[in-house]
């Protein structure tokens, strides 16, 4: 896979991701719940798409082994892969995950709707 996360970020401003080659290649700014992705070149990446909170679904983390990856689930059902990172990275990919659905459903909603707290707006599903 070429999109490997090197860091999950927050700042006053937004919530990052920053691959290995592409610092904040993915960008959601937390005033509004829009989404920047510039991804660097591949077939798998976009460069400079914007999407409006409203257009976003949730950003969704998927295990499998010893590594994980980030997708985000937009529009009717589309997905995107974000990245993979290590499973040492998955509390933070977890907390960044939780924290960008939670912008995203606070932008589109007014208020969060997740009424279980121990969720947390955070999707993980398990592959074997």
């Amino acid at each position: 896979m070429s999109k490997q996360i090197k860091k999950f970020r927050e700042e006053e401003y937004g919530l990052f991701i920053d691959l290995e080659n592409k610092p904040a290649s993915v960008a959601i700014d937390i005033h509004d719940g829009s989404l920047l992705l510039n991804e660097g070149d591949g077939s798998d990446c976009f460069n400079g798409a914007c999407l409006e909170s409203t257009d976003l679904q949730e950003f969704a983390i998927h295990l499998k082994n010893h590594s994980a990856t980030i997708q985000l689930i937009y529009g009717l059902q589309k997905k995107h892969l974000l990245g993979e990172f290590p499973e040492k990275m998955i509390l933070q990919a977890c907390q960044w995950v939780g924290r960008a659905n939670q912008v995203i459903d606070i932008s589109k909603n007014g208020s969060c709707n997740n009424t279980d707290t121990a969720d947390n707006g955070l999707t993980i599903k398990v592959s074997q």
